[in-house]
């Protein structure tokens, strides 16, 4: 996964059929300025409900709050310094309770322990 945060990024450049995609200046084909382009760590400090309203009307719903968290933990971990691992807190943050989702709280224990050199 390295720094990607959602799958689709990397599909959408390898799929042949976009080569003869047109073009589109239409607002709803245009990414939105949070992922254009996506800074992980801001992402990662938006609360749940941001995030939410982020991906409204997107095929990120899918994923859904918890799975992009989790996604944004694995690419923090991944990006290495400047970053600290306190930079991956929220875990008793009542706007994210998403942290406190079992998977997302391994991926940042992860996180946090690659960041620290321990992993």
């Amino acid at each position: 996964m390295g720094r990607l945060i959602y799958g689709c990024d990397i599909c959408q450049d390898v799929c042949p059929w976009n080569r003869r995609a047109a073009v589109s200046d239409a607002p709803e084909w245009l990414p939105r300025d949070a992922f254009d382009p996506a800074d992980a760590l801001a992402l990662w400090r938006m609360s749940d409900a941001q995030l939410t309203s982020l991906i409204e009307g997107t095929p990120m719903t899918r994923a859904g709050v918890a799975r992009l968290r989790r996604n944004l933990a694995v690419a923090l971990g991944n990006a290495g310094r400047p970053l600290r691992a306190d930079d991956l807190d929220g875990d008793t943050d009542p706007a994210r309770p998403s942290v406190a989702d079992p998977v997302v709280a391994e991926h940042v224990a992860w996180a946090r322990a690659r960041l620290m050199g321990t992993n």
